[in-house]
């Protein structure tokens, strides 16, 4: 009779939920509760983290010569050059280390030929750069 089942039970034992019966299992066995892997996450989480910081790192090793510029010394009787990550803070231009003057700016190399040039707007000078080499014309963004 379709009123004799209790509110709030399903009316086939067979049915889903709690309490519910396995059908495979023996002798109306109720169901065991599906488990996470939790370790399985964890060591899915825990590559990720890994992969994630040696790429950081490799990156962070790199970036240095990324950010790397030759500086020359623009005194005719130095000639000094080097290659190497600005300070920060350090204004141009800054002072040589071989001659002690205030004589050392950024180079740029020269579309041409490849010979670093410093600009003689960066030295305030007038008139355009032209390089040392080949007489070649200079502009920022020509590299």
């Amino acid at each position: 009779m379709a009123g004799d089942e209790m509110i709030g039970q399903p009316a086939d034992p067979s049915s889903s939920g709690p309490g519910s019966v396995d059908p495979g299992a023996a002798d109306g066995v109720p169901a065991a509760p599906r488990k996470t892997p939790w370790g399985a996450v964890g060591l899915i989480v825990l590559l990720g983290v890994g992969v994630t910081a040696v790429l950081a790192w490799r990156g962070l090793d790199k970036r240095d010569e990324r950010i790397k510029s030759v500086y020359l010394c623009t005194n005719a009787a130095c000639g000094y050059s080097e290659s190497r990550v600005p300070a920060v803070g350090e204004g141009l231009p800054f002072a040589c280390p071989k001659c002690g003057q205030k004589t050392m700016y950024a180079s740029f190399a020269c579309p041409n030929c490849g010979t670093k040039n410093v600009l003689n707007q960066d030295r305030g000078l007038p008139g355009p750069s032209k390089c040392s080499k080949c007489d070649t014309e200079l502009h920022y963004g020509d590299e």
